[in-house]
């Protein structure tokens, strides 16, 4: 039994190795904003300062509505009113990629690894499992 319980952690632990490695944001969108970024004036639509000090804007070109979330420090919530003017980048040829942020502030921020939150509950919930069985095992057979 303890065998296979040890199994079943070692293969959780390496599936959990391959999943997270396959969980990279290339960002290849800002690559391309950066190369063909246009400004345009989007205006603060919402805020809520007690979530996370929360801004939101949005802007409209060619007809169509686009929103989109200010990064956290970059407008102060507090003094943002609804209404007041944001330079937004976007790119032509796909205008639903956008940010209050310089491109290639953009594009660092979203490259690299994360940890997508899917992750926690299928690959990290089940190790604790297979741990507290681990040491309860243990410790029965310390006790016998």
């Amino acid at each position: 039994m303890l065998s296979v319980i040890r199994l079943v952690a070692a293969v959780s632990t390496f599936a959990s190795v391959l999943l997270l490695a396959g969980c990279y944001n290339a960002a290849s969108e800002y690559e391309a904003l950066i190369r063909n970024a246009e400004t345009i004036e989007a205006h603060i639509s919402s805020k809520n300062c007690r979530n996370h000090a929360a801004v939101a804007y949005k802007f409209t070109l060619d007809g169509k509505s686009h929103h989109g979330s200010v990064p956290w420090g970059l407008v102060s919530c507090e003094s943002a009113q609804i209404g007041d003017p944001l330079k937004v980048y976007y790119d032509p040829q796909h205008p639903e990629v956008h940010t209050p942020l310089a491109p290639a502030d953009a594009y660092r921020m979203a490259k690299g690894y994360y940890f997508p939150d899917w992750a926690f509950a299928l690959l990290v919930i089940p190790l604790v499992v297979v741990g507290q069985i681990l040491i309860t095992l243990k410790a029965a057979k310390h006790k016998r």
